[in-house]
């Protein structure tokens, strides 16, 4: 159970999936497209910026969180970045 109204104990990057941190479903970039991909996402939405931001502080604390999908290692550096930077 998660005190987050969103569930974010699973995070996905699996193209075509609902989360945030999913490319579009005919994806077929490497991973500096997913970074660029992701920071272009996160200067327009601003449900990016807060999902990454609660991903982020949820991930700091150590909370139980499912990471999965192709583009893992990718949001993982970038949640400690962000992390670093708060």
């Amino acid at each position: 159970m998660t005190s987050y109204v969103i569930d974010i104990s699973i995070v996905d990057t699996t193209p075509g999936n609902s989360s945030p941190f999913s490319p579009p479903i005919d994806w077929s970039g490497n991973f500096d497209d997913y970074l660029h991909w992701l920071r272009s996402r996160y200067r327009v939405d601003c449900f990016v910026r807060q999902r990454l931001g609660i991903a982020a502080k949820h991930y700091q604390q150590r909370r139980h969180q499912t990471f999965q999908g192709p583009y893992t290692k990718v949001l993982v550096e970038i949640l400690d970045a962000i992390n670093k930077k708060v």
